[in-house]
C-alpha cells in the first residue's frame, strides 16, 4: 500500500513526494498554496487532518506530512488533495 500511495501521491500536480521509511509521506506543496491553506482546506471541507510541517523545518518551503493507512483512508486523502489543488 506504501509504494501505490506514494505513486498516487506523486501524480498529483502541484505536490511533490518524498519518500520516507516511516509511517508517513512529508509532501513538499509547490503550486503557490500555502501548507497552512492546505491543512485548514482538507480539513473544513474533507474532515480530513494533516500536519503542517513549513514551521518546524530549517530549509524554507511549503511542507505536510500525510500518515500512511489503509487504502481506503489513503483514497480519501488521494481525492482531497487533488480537489484542493
Amino acid at each position: 500500500e506504501r509504494n501505490r500511495y506514494q505513486e498516487e501521491i506523486s501524480k498529483i500536480s502541484g505536490i511533490w513526494a518524498i519518500s520516507s521509511q516511516a509511517n508517513y509521506i512529508m509532501v513538499e506543496i509547490v503550486n503557490g498554496m500555502s501548507a497552512g491553506q492546505l491543512t485548514k482546506r482538507l480539513f473544513l471541507n474533507h474532515n480530513l487532518i494533516v500536519k503542517d510541517l513549513s514551521e518546524k523545518l530549517i530549509q524554507k518551503g511549503q511542507y505536510i506530512r500525510i500518515a500512511i493507512r489503509n487504502a481506503e483512508d489513503n483514497n480519501k486523502l488521494i481525492e482531497a488533495l487533488k480537489t484542493e489543488l
